[in-house]
């Protein structure tokens, strides 16, 4: 692309407020998705078993899942969040946080970003993006190579529902996570 048209981007990119960029992102990662004709309900690995790094690698809540030769990832917690005085999820909904412990494998460092490699569906296959919450630190950033990061990725899903899947996704493979309890 011509570096003169991409200045007018940056300009408008830089000016929408921080989560207007995490909607864009997360409706990049939609269109990618949908794009390419993927549906991470019916993927490999997603009802259990697989785990190939090309079909990914479906684990248990503390189960370390070995994503290709990049990462090892590990769902630590799934638990429901009211949120804050400032930020509460929508009548009905509640957030779901997820917490993760995920390490480089690799010999370089690795960049982690995961509004768009993370997602969550729940039991009727309804697609939720990451959001961005002040009050959750997420494993974003570079990874030195062996080191390991813990953090929150949160979700805003309804109150009833109690069954989702954690989906990781990435060129370096995918990973599956069952959650079924959720705890407060």
């Amino acid at each position: 692309m011509d570096d003169r048209r991409a200045v007018p981007f940056m300009k408008f990119f830089t000016r929408i407020a921080h989560w207007q960029r995490w909607a864009l992102a997360g409706v990049a990662l939609t269109l990618v998705l949908v794009g390419c004709g993927s549906s991470t309900a019916g993927a490999p690995g997603a009802a259990g078993g697989d785990s190939t790094a090309k079909g990914g690698h479906h684990a248990a809540l503390n189960e370390a899942a070995q994503i290709g030769t990049t990462w090892t990832m590990q769902l630590t917690a799934a638990k429901a969040s009211q949120g804050t005085d400032t930020e509460k999820p929508n009548g009905g909904s509640t957030y779901l946080l997820c917490d993760l412990r995920i390490t480089n494998r690799t010999s370089g460092s690795q960049d982690l970003y995961t509004v768009t490699t993370f997602t969550l569906l729940d039991a009727h296959g309804q697609l939720y993006t990451p959001l961005p919450l002040s009050f959750v630190t997420t494993p974003d950033g570079t990874l030195a190579s062996g080191a390991a990061v813990s953090g929150e990725i949160a979700f805003m899903v309804p109150a009833s529902d109690t069954q989702f899947t954690l989906v990781y996704s990435a060129v370096e493979g995918q990973g599956y996570w069952n959650i079924s309890k959720l705890s407060s």
